[in-house]
């Protein structure tokens, strides 16, 4: 994606043919803006490129959906990009959005209209979280909603494409698709761990198929209540607790687990509500702690605070793209991308460099869709999308 133009028209993605990638009308702009970026590649190509692109703070607002707090985005094997916002779910086309919204008294409508999470499975079916689990019906665009699972944070699938569950104090579930029934887990409250009254934000299936849950509030200071890290396993349903300790130098410096990613080569990588991120060291059984180097910005890190408030902004995106270049967005320090090649750029609000900003710094969801564009919901200021 941040490669040479040469590397672009070679890839499987290719900015200037999204337009006929849609499988949707081809409008007579579409086909100006078609021959302009042929126009552009040719020209670039004649000229040669260089090793590697320079990249501006090129994201853009996209109109048509109110300033709101955007919460999740997810894109469905239609090639749908849904977002999930703070007053509804919303369906993009690429040229305009639907609306979804409860309405009263019409159960296939969706439960709520604070849609907090959202995950396609591997046979396309849209799942969304509200105060309720809602499925998406395609044929009858409309809803099936589970209210017995509430308050639903996060979602994760396993090899046996069983649906992963987690939840603002209401537990862990695993959805069987097959029989249709939901299994509770670290449910049982005289245990050592339950996850009964933990705020659940995010879950992770690594290759081995352990299941990783962060837990605790973000916005909780000291979140007794937190479990820290689990690795769970599913078969023998052992469970495994890495928690801050002040007597260990290695270690989860923060109970707030806040974002997961395994990346290409199989690390684990953790972020935090206030200590950045972290990884997990295999070998040693340990959590270690990522610290900014100043001598080194090109490592990978998360964005530095300006606040003495929040020295280290929490950790809301943890993202691998199809280039190997990582993202990490920040609650209020927007986000940091690390090149392959060891460059670091950073995107912030009001940054007076660029040709285009967000408005703040507050990330809170992140897409990377099927053409290789990159989303950025705002926690307050809408949606932006990276223009190539």
């Amino acid at each position: 994606m941040w490669t040479n133009i040469g590397r672009i028209i070679q890839s499987d993605k290719k900015p200037c043919l999204y337009l006929l990638e849609r499988q949707m009308p081809f409008r007579k702009w579409d086909a100006l803006i078609f021959l302009y970026c042929i126009h552009v590649i040719l020209m670039y190509s004649h000229a040669g490129a260089q090793s590697h692109a320079i990249i501006d703070n090129n994201f853009l607002k996209v109109e048509g959906i109110p300033n709101i707090s955007i919460n999740a985005i997810a894109q469905d094997q239609d090639g749908y990009i849904w977002i999930g916002t703070s007053k509804g779910l919303y369906k993009y086309d690429g040229y305009q959005y639907v609306g979804y919204k409860n309405i009263f008294n019409d159960s296939t409508s969706i439960s709520d209209n604070g849609v907090r999470s959202l995950f396609v499975d591997s046979k396309g079916v849209l799942w969304v979280g509200t105060t309720s689990l809602n499925r998406y019906n395609r044929s009858c665009d409309c809803f099936t909603i589970f209210s017995d699972v509430r308050a639903v944070r996060s979602f994760a699938e396993d090899a046996d494409h069983n649906l992963w569950v987690g939840t603002n104090s209401g537990g862990l579930l695993m959805y069987d698709k097959k029989t249709e029934r939901f299994t509770r887990f670290l449910n049982n409250t005289s245990d050592s761990i339950s996850l009964v009254n933990d705020q659940i934000n995010t879950l992770l299936f690594d290759r081995d198929g352990l299941l990783w849950i962060g837990t605790g509030d973000p916005f909780t200071e000291s979140d007794i209540h937190a479990h820290g890290l689990l690795s769970f396993d599913p078969a023998s349903r052992n469970v495994r607790q890495y928690v801050s300790s002040n007597s260990n130098q290695n270690g989860l410096k923060d109970n707030r687990v806040t974002a997961l990613l395994e990346d290409t080569h199989g690390q684990l990588l953790i972020g935090s509500s206030q200590s950045g991120l972290h990884y997990y060291d295999v070998e040693d059984d340990v959590i270690v702690q990522i610290e900014a180097n100043p001598d080194q910005p090109e490592q990978l890190h998360a964005p530095i605070g300006n606040s003495k408030l929040t020295p280290t902004p929490f950790v809301q995106i943890l993202y691998e793209d199809n280039d190997g270049g990582f993202w990490v967005g920040t609650f209020s320090e927007g986000l940091n991308y690390f090149d392959p090649s060891g460059t670091r750029y950073n995107y912030h609000a009001n940054d007076t460099s660029a040709t285009s900003t967000f408005t703040n710094s507050f990330v809170w969801a992140f897409l990377e869709d099927q053409q290789g564009h990159i989303w950025v919901g705002n926690r307050a200021e809408g949606l932006y999308r990276y223009n190539p």
